[in-house]
């Protein structure tokens, strides 16, 4: 999976480069399969990082176009997000959830649901938020910077306070485990490492509790996995949560 990753984040740069270029033109330029190319541009196209213009030759798509004012970087980082999701989603069968810390604020970088009949609906679920998700709860523990700005705010302040005792944990264990009201799903969050050891990005799943509890070492495993994939990307490319 990693040599995909790869891949995606060199197409997208040489999109962002040559702003427009036909199947053929890119499998020439980066050296690549078209019959694997192929697979990875419809991929791109459909959760709209490419899309084809009136040429029908391939350019960066409005998913990228519409990111923040950091996109050249962050667009890149989208798509391997989703691909790393969409791996994920294959390996466990369970809802997946890439998400990051970007200006005190958790985004989320990529969100899948599997087709599978039974899925505990997080309908009824609080608003998600830093201090109440397990996505959210690891770039608290991770980092400390972020907490200090946090604290300034009384009401912060307070949502912190009440996790004391449950951060150090997450440090400690590179994990974090948050249980849906009505006790029927689990959310299970790992912390992805940068080239500065900072962890600003998560990768999370939602899995109902009869299914983790069948086999907790399997789910943890396979998020561990991924979240070490999605490093070594970042690592390779340079990235850390100062180019954002």
């Amino acid at each position: 999976m990693i040599l995909v990753l790869q891949k995606v984040a060199t197409i997208l740069d040489l999109l962002k480069k040559e702003k427009a270029l036909g199947l053929s033109d890119i499998s020439r330029q980066l050296k690549i399969h078209k019959a694997t190319l192929s697979h990875i541009m419809k991929t791109l196209e459909s959760i709209g990082f490419v899309k084809r213009d009136e040429h029908g030759e391939y350019v960066i798509g409005p998913e990228i176009h519409a990111l923040s004012q950091s996109s050249l970087k962050y667009g890149p980082l989208a798509g391997i997000a989703q691909m790393c999701a969409e791996s994920l989603v294959e390996s466990i069968r369970e809802f997946v959830v890439v998400s990051m810390l970007y200006n005190g604020r958790r985004f989320n970088l990529a969100r899948i649901r599997p087709e599978r009949s039974l899925f505990v609906s997080d309908v009824h679920q609080p608003a998600p938020t830093l201090f109440n998700t397990a996505t959210g709860r690891v770039l608290l523990a991770f980092n400390k910077k972020i907490c200090e700005e946090l604290k300034k705010d009384p009401e912060a302040a307070a949502e912190l306070a009440a996790l004391a005792g449950i951060l150090p944990k997450v440090r400690i264990e590179k994990s974090s485990t948050v249980l849906s009201d009505d006790g029927e799903a689990l959310a299970l969050a790992v912390p992805v490492f940068d080239r500065s050891g900072e962890a600003w990005i998560t990768v999370g799943a939602g899995i109902p509790l009869h299914r983790y509890e069948q086999d907790k070492e399997f789910y943890l495993s396979h998020l561990r996995r991924t979240a070490e994939e999605m490093g070594e990307i970042l690592g390779n490319r340079g990235l850390s949560i100062s180019d954002l």
